[in-house]
């Protein structure tokens, strides 16, 4: 006879993340012709059903139900009080004392604890008959065995998965509220004077062991933390902007969704807007064009200027820059390294600030760190530089430092 299976899962649990649980419990189910398989675990002296597999000739239970473990069977059954995998309940005085075998009822059953890698008991993976099996054989025992630690596995790689987001999340909340990373002040150089024009500001956060500041933004974006961490970045940022001379320009990195989420206006709000100039980063991956402009004009009203970096070629990019029309454009320094000695990364960048002079932006070059680059660079029509041989990321006082070197 041919039964169709229904398969609920609780959604507040990592097993309901995890969705090889629902083809193990109708495999196993369905191979013992049973029409109850279930996914139980203990907590705070309950048993929870995580996940349920029916047949629907009974209700039985629902996923997210919870009892009292005391006189389960999947107490029972973990306790050693009950054997694993029993034919005919009315062969076992234990098995008879239990409510639910007359409730449901239940005349044979397979059940086996899940084991975690520490040795505790999750839970109990059972299939249960109404009616006694007695063609029940140590095979169907190993088979639900070896599916029962097959779910410990991916239940304790989702477990983990958990903590690790927990652990992730209390970080980076950590982070936050400390204020748990500094600034790093990156000179903005004229290629024609040698004269500092700016400063771009770079993030280096704290907690050890270091990670780069790539990783801890693409670790709030998978939590969804992203843009409370930029936040309190940029919020940082906009304090050390009254201590800059005022000659020069504010660069602070931005990605599109704060840009068009982050109410940016109200954060730059002040007598030192006109000094700001936002860096969009991934400026290829965003939502919507038309919000993304909206809020550009917001910022340009308030006198903050906008740069776009690691401008490149492609079609795309390029397409994407006609539509914001930034200020500046940034050369990423791939294509910086060495160019002094590579025609087509020469023909390259005259290319892009032709490009850019159509559309009233100034270049801006990443990560020069010879002479022999800026030079080329300036003769490319480069306006503006940056990088090692022009000033290294430090304090305002390196900065300030840095602005009597010409």
């Amino acid at each position: 006879m041919t039964h169709h299976a229904t398969f609920r899962i609780a959604s507040t649990h990592t097993a309901a993340r995890v969705p090889i649980i629902d083809e193990i419990l109708s495999t196993v189910r369905r191979h013992l012709d049973m029409p109850l398989a279930y996914l139980a675990v203990f907590d705070s002296g309950d048993v929870v059903y995580r996940a349920v597999s029916t047949d629907r000739r009974a209700p039985y239970f629902e996923a997210g139900d919870r009892r009292p473990a005391k006189g389960s069977y999947c107490l029972a059954v973990r306790d050693g009080r009950l054997p694993q995998m029993l034919a005919d309940t009315r062969t076992n005085p234990v098995a008879m004392s239990l409510p639910a075998t007359v409730m449901l009822p239940v005349g044979a059953y397979v059940a086996v604890p899940l084991l975690m890698a520490d040795g505790t008991a999750y839970g109990v993976f059972c299939c249960m008959s109404h009616d006694p099996m007695p063609n029940l054989s140590e095979r169907d025992l190993a088979i639900v065995t070896n599916f029962a630690q097959l779910l410990a596995d991916a239940i304790g790689s989702g477990v983990k998965a958990d903590q690790d987001g927990r652990d992730m999340r209390q970080q980076i909340e950590d982070v936050i509220v400390d204020r748990d990373f500094t600034l790093l002040l990156q000179p903005i150089v004229a290629l024609h004077s040698n004269a500092v024009v700016g400063a771009e500001a770079l993030c280096r956060f704290r907690p050890t062991p270091y990670r780069n500041p790539d990783t801890w933004f693409a670790d709030a974006r998978k939590i969804g933390m992203q843009r409370e961490l930029e936040r309190a970045v940029i919020l940082k940022t906009l304090d050390r902007l009254e201590d800059l001379p005022r000659a020069l320009t504010l660069s602070i990195n931005v990605s599109p969704d704060m840009m068009i989420h982050g109410n940016l206006p109200a954060m730059i709000d002040g007598p030192n807007s006109d000094r700001i100039v936002l860096e969009l980063t991934e400026h290829n991956y965003f939502d919507s064009m038309t919000d993304l402009q909206t809020q550009i004009k917001h910022l340009r009203r308030m006198g903050a200027k906008i740069a776009v970096d690691d401008l490149s070629a492609a079609h795309s990019s390029l397409s994407t820059v006609l539509q914001i029309k930034p200020d500046f454009v940034k050369l990423d320094s791939e294509l910086v390294r060495g160019i002094h000695m590579d025609p087509a990364s020469q023909a390259l960048t005259a290319g892009i600030v032709h490009f850019a002079k159509a559309i009233n932006a100034d270049v801006i070059a990443e990560g020069v760190e010879r002479v022999q680059e800026a030079e080329s660079l300036h003769k490319l029509g480069v306006k503006f530089g940056q990088g090692y041989f022009l000033g290294r990321p430090g304090g305002m006082n390196a900065l300030q430092a840095r602005m009597y070197q010409i």
